[in-house]
């Protein structure tokens, strides 16, 4: 696996690093006189030069974007409906440029990582590229937390931070897990390499002690291992299959009861139980959350701060007793766009979702139908997730908020990717 056979050349390679070299630009490892935002941009921009430049030379696989026109006219439709909703903004002319810039971002990442992601699909050495450099991004966090005092935080300096934040590494971590796992569903199996890169990401991600995106990967999980559990139940009784899943569970049941007995008896215990059960930075989130509810009980339909209008907002009033974000999309987005606005900005993923699992059967043509169910159920449980945290469609070139467009586009890739193979073959 780590080989020479494994390298996809040299521009594969500086697009599969983009993640990673983002988030390191963000932390004290690198010195860098940018801040991450603007390394991101000028990484990203790079790509999408490269991109254009190689689809001259692929017409065909340019042409395949043409699958994404009916995104681009429900950009339009947004665009429209966002525009409206900004007339009853506090300050239109903050509000207004920054809306168009977020969707036509957007647009522009969408559009590039389903680029890549057909070339992802077909290329077994981008994937394992990808888990090359999962893996050494991994070992490069947990040396670094480690070995750097400054890495630590919360109670106790328990928490692995990464050089940023805990929940901003998790994010990233969450990302490389499920992308390693949906790299064994396109391999029909799971190989060594991947199952260390597996259980590597998820030490670190429980490592952090990040509750929401902890909660993700519950949910993605349960979503996933419920839907194949009920579908043995419909299927008939099987008492071979009913036997090895009893033995699955119990071994599951009985590692979990075997961790908990060691950090009972571990000195971290008690500081383990007081992150998980912190309920200070609720109460600063809860007013942050009160400021901006009047704003939208003044025009629920439209809202009534602008497009990123509660940050500015949430900084500039500078009340103690308030975060300086809410940590929650949906709360922001009603305050910001009102019931209207929130509506039209989730019907991208919830489309994406409903296409992917209502199409599995087509997906499973050329695919398993695994990797349709795990994509419905990691789009579902990071939207989920986005009721205790705010990373879709923030800032202006955010990490956070690429890995989701990456998720929604490998959906979309899978889709159409499986849907020609099964024209082709009908």
């Amino acid at each position: 696996m780590l080989s020479l056979k494994s390298w996809p050349g040299i521009l594969p390679a500086y697009v599969l690093s983009f993640f990673f070299v983002s988030y390191i630009a963000g932390t004290d490892l690198v010195s860098i006189p940018l801040s991450n935002t603007y390394v991101s941009q000028l990484l990203f921009g790079s790509i999408v030069y490269i991109l254009l430049l190689h689809s001259v030379k692929n017409k065909p696989q340019f042409k395949k974007i043409n699958n994404l026109k009916g995104i681009y006219f429900y950009l339009i439709i947004l665009l429209a409906i966002l525009s409206f909703c900004t007339f009853y903004s506090l300050n239109p002319v903050y509000s207004f440029p920054r809306m168009l810039y977020s969707i036509l971002m957007l647009g522009i990442i969408l559009t590039v990582f389903y680029t890549i992601q057909l070339n992802y699909l077909s290329q077994i050495k981008w994937r394992n590229f990808f888990e090359i450099i999962s893996f050494l991004f991994l070992l490069l966090i947990i040396i670094g937390q480690l070995t750097i005092p400054e890495w630590s935080f919360g109670v106790g300096g328990l928490r692995l931070s990464g050089g940023t934040n805990p929940n901003s590494i998790a994010f990233v971590v969450l990302f490389i897990l499920l992308q390693t796992h949906l790299n064994a569903l396109l391999n029909n199996s799971w190989k060594k390499f991947q199952i260390v890169v597996w259980i590597t990401a998820l030490i670190v991600l429980l490592w952090t002690f990040s509750r929401n995106v902890l909660l993700t990967f519950f949910i993605v999980y349960f979503i996933y291992i419920s839907y194949f559990m009920i579908k043995k139940i419909f299927a008939g009784f099987n008492a071979k299959r009913l036997f090895k899943s009893l033995i699955q569970m119990m071994f599951v049941i009985f590692i979990s009861f075997l961790t908990t007995i060691i950090l009972k008896n571990s000195k971290y215990y008690d500081l383990i139980i007081i992150r998980l059960f912190n309920t200070e930075n609720l109460e600063t989130r809860s007013g942050a959350s009160d400021i901006m509810f009047q704003y939208f009980f003044q025009n629920p339909l439209f809202g009534g701060l602008g497009w990123w209008g509660s940050q500015q907002l949430l900084q500039s009033a500078n009340i103690d007793a308030a975060a300086a974000s809410s940590h929650n999309l949906y709360i922001r987005l009603i305050s910001e766009v009102g019931v209207v606005g929130l509506v039209a900005i989730l019907f991208l993923p919830v489309c994406i979702a409903i296409l992917v699992l209502h199409k599995r059967f087509i997906i499973k043509f050329k695919f398993s139908n695994h990797i349709a169910v795990l994509s419905f159920a990691i789009i579902i449980a990071i939207f989920f997730g986005q009721f205790f945290e705010d990373r879709y469609l923030t800032g202006l070139f955010d990490v956070n908020n690429n890995i989701i467009i990456w998720f929604l586009s490998f959906a979309l890739a899978v889709y159409y990717f499986s849907k020609e193979y099964y024209c082709k073959n009908q």
